[in-house]
């Protein structure tokens, strides 16, 4: 008779985890994928209308990628106004879907 090692077994609750944390991640992504495509979008049509040449993320302020530019080459402020107004829109056009009723009110 042949006596085989003893292997150690997986913890169950290792398992799920891992599969849940790669449930998980794969769900962020997702989601990280369908805004990054929105915002790609957002930010083609915004440089094209103001005719940009080009747009840098500068980075955080932890890890920068640009180390400097002046105040008035940085266009976030501006970036974010814009696509808040057209998020509002596209979503005040969801809403409103039957004509007989009055427009939702603008966000401050």
């Amino acid at each position: 008779m042949r006596v085989l090692p003893k292997r150690k077994l997986p913890n169950p609750s290792s398992v799920w985890v891992d599969d849940f944390k790669g449930d998980t991640d794969s769900s962020s992504q997702q989601a990280f994928q369908s805004v990054a495509q929105k915002l790609y979008a957002f930010m083609q049509d915004y440089a094209k209308q103001h005719a940009y040449t080009l747009v840098i993320d500068r980075g955080s302020d932890a890890a920068p990628v640009i180390w400097y530019a002046s105040t008035n080459a940085d266009i976030t402020a501006d970036l974010i106004k814009a696509y808040d107004l057209k998020a509002a829109a596209t979503t005040t056009d969801r809403i409103n879907t039957n004509p007989h009723l009055p427009s939702a009110p603008a966000p401050h």
